[in-house]
């Protein structure tokens, strides 16, 4: 945005006079609106506090008038660093986190600032559920207008394609409904289009889920998760795996350890016999170390993101980038391998896979999905290459090359698609046709359309 500070003494006073709060770098709260997940030195020069939707779109024209140049802000994770930009305003969305759900209980109108553990608090009484990010720190419409893998994608869809309709403040500042054409830039688009102030979303009965992390002997890693790769490879391609379940390779680089083989297991419904006997597949994909009756236990999705956002380091210093693949390849397995013992040894760096399978909701051709810009449709696994430390900038920044090598490595094998995942990429290369293949050019028409001079440009995937 330029290298002069950006002056937003007018801007305090405009939001001070029509009762908007401001909260300046000086400000004991200022460190946790702007907190993320991936340290960055970057930080806007304000952040604006808006409670509704009309606070917003005075806030958008406020700042279309002045040339005040924003951000928007929902979650408080933010892997990719893309909220913290310097010289902006921020406009933290947080205060929208209503949720009403609809008599048939079929459908809830949410505020768009809601994270995705308040979602699901405010569900469940109702008995209902939604597809979530696996951190309840997440913005929940961060996630999903960028797609939205999840432990419930196979039963549930991408979260995407859950999103029915949305009010949105848009490039005039004025608020709207948006247009079915609208929408299909907001399901996987991210927020190109405009300021979503409040969405509906398709709810699903709460099930009783069974959960956890499946850990594996590591003691030779480049070993453990190659053979771990290629026995889940084979599990994909011989058996058919229920839409109720989600099996997800991880190596984590646990402190005083190095790099160990999970796999984290999800099952939405009862410990029944077909419930043991993915189970008993799970822990066969490698040589468990724990009790698997005891590593996955009944718990809502709720206990076990709160769970696993618990291990997390307060704070990392690095890079996150991501690669998409038809099939684990034996080359790619190589890679995997030889990067997987390489993983910096701190804790905070890790490869975690989601899968898009064949059969479920949210798989099948593009031209399936007309509703949705996301293109990556077909059988395929994503995987993110965390590149972290909690530990400084210097291991954080070693940790970073180390993604982006694996990344690099992995496309040299061939066995990566042109697609990757704008939400797990550092934001520098999140190129809009690498990720979005042969639907770039309508995300690019899309964007034209509904915000053809480009007030919000700070976003993700970035359109320049």
């Amino acid at each position: 945005m330029g290298s002069a500070a950006l002056d937003l003494s007018k801007t305090e006073a405009f939001l001070k006079g029509v009762r908007i709060p401001f909260v300046s770098p000086s400000a004991t709260e200022f460190g946790v609106l702007s907190k993320t997940f991936m340290h960055s030195p970057e930080q806007p020069t304000g952040i604006a506090q808006p409670g509704t939707a009309e606070e917003v779109a005075t806030i958008i024209k406020h700042c279309i008038a002045e040339k005040v140049p924003f951000v928007v802000r929902t979650g408080g994770h933010d892997v990719t660093k893309s909220t913290l930009v310097a010289n902006v305003l921020s406009i933290n969305l947080r205060k929208l986190d209503h949720v009403q759900v609809s008599a048939d209980k079929k459908t809830a109108r949410v505020g768009g600032g809601i994270l995705s553990g308040a979602l699901l608090e405010a569900l469940a009484p109702h008995g209902l559920e939604v597809p979530t990010a696996a951190v309840p720190s997440v913005g929940w419409l961060s996630c999903a207008t960028m797609a939205g893998y999840t432990l419930m994608s196979p039963s549930m869809g991408l979260c995407c394609d859950s999103l029915l309709g949305a009010k949105v403040v848009d490039a005039k500042g004025e608020i709207v409904e948006a247009s079915e054409r609208m929408m299909k830039g907001i399901r996987g688009g991210g927020g190109n289009f405009g300021v979503i102030v409040e969405f509906t979303v398709k709810v699903h009965p709460l099930l009783e889920a069974q959960s956890g992390a499946i850990m594996y002997e590591s003691s030779d890693p480049q070993r453990s998760w190659s053979s771990f790769l290629t026995k889940f490879q084979e599990l994909m391609t011989k058996e058919k795996m229920p839409h109720c379940l989600s099996i997800l390779p991880s190596l984590i680089a646990v402190p005083n350890m190095g790099p160990a083989v999970f796999a984290v297991f999800y099952w939405r419904g009862a410990r029944d016999d077909a419930f043991q006997y993915w189970l008993k597949k799970a822990g066969s994909l490698g040589q468990a170390v724990v009790d698997l009756d005891k590593a996955v236990v009944t718990q809502s999705a709720l206990t076990f993101t709160k769970g696993f956002e618990a291990l997390l380091p307060p704070k990392m210093y690095g890079a996150i980038h991501s690669s998409c693949g038809s099939e684990l390849t034996p080359e790619a397995i190589e890679v995997f391998g030889k990067y997987g013992a390489a993983m910096p040894p701190a804790g905070g760096s890790s490869i975690n896979f989601h899968v898009l399978r064949e059969g479920t909701p949210s798989c099948g051709k593009p031209s399936d999905f007309p509703d949705s810009v996301f293109g990556a449709r077909r059988p395929h696994w994503m995987c993110e290459f965390i590149g972290g430390s909690g530990a400084g900038e210097e291991q954080g920044a070693e940790a970073a090359q180390w993604a982006k090598e694996i990344r690099d490595a992995l496309a040299k094998t061939g066995a990566v698609t042109k697609f990757g995942y704008a939400a797990t990429t550092s934001k520098e290369f999140a190129v809009v046709e690498d990720v979005f293949g042969e639907n770039a050019a309508e995300l690019r028409a899309l964007k034209k359309e509904f915000d053809p001079d480009n007030v919000f440009r700070c976003t993700v995937p970035l359109m320049d």
